[in-house]
């Protein structure tokens, strides 16, 4: 299904991103995979070619997620208010601020407070199982 969602005939002419709270190291893949080449992770820190078990950086989470992808689309000389059309698919409460940030918030599989957020809001849900 996300490959599916990934390649919908409205997101497949627009800049596609995939950003997550999980570390580079375990999501370039999946992006790969999916054919996503933009992604944005939390970046682990190295030492000597070695994790140290700390994340470099802001973690890609909550708020982190919208700071980390506002720079992003500052280096392209951008901003998310440009686009007339932004999508946001995600399962976890923790994605609210950014969900609350586009024009298109979408749950999937949403974790109960996010499912009674959607509801609330009127924001779509999709059961993926």
């Amino acid at each position: 299904m996300a490959r599916a969602l990934s390649g919908r005939a409205n997101h497949a002419r627009n800049l596609v991103v995939l950003t997550t709270a999980a570390s580079r190291f375990l999501t370039a893949q999946i992006a790969a995979e999916l054919g996503i080449e933009n992604l944005i992770a939390t970046e682990g820190d190295m030492k000597a070619g070695r994790y140290t078990g700390k994340v470099e950086g802001i973690p890609n989470m909550r708020e982190g997620k919208i700071a980390r992808l506002d720079a992003w689309l500052a280096q392209r000389g951008t901003t998310l208010t440009r686009f007339r059309e932004s999508w946001f698919y995600s399962d976890s409460r923790n994605d609210v601020p950014l969900l609350s940030r586009v024009t298109n918030p979408v749950a999937v599989n949403p974790d109960p407070t996010l499912a009674r957020l959607a509801a609330s809001k009127g924001w779509p849900v999709l059961q993926i199982r």
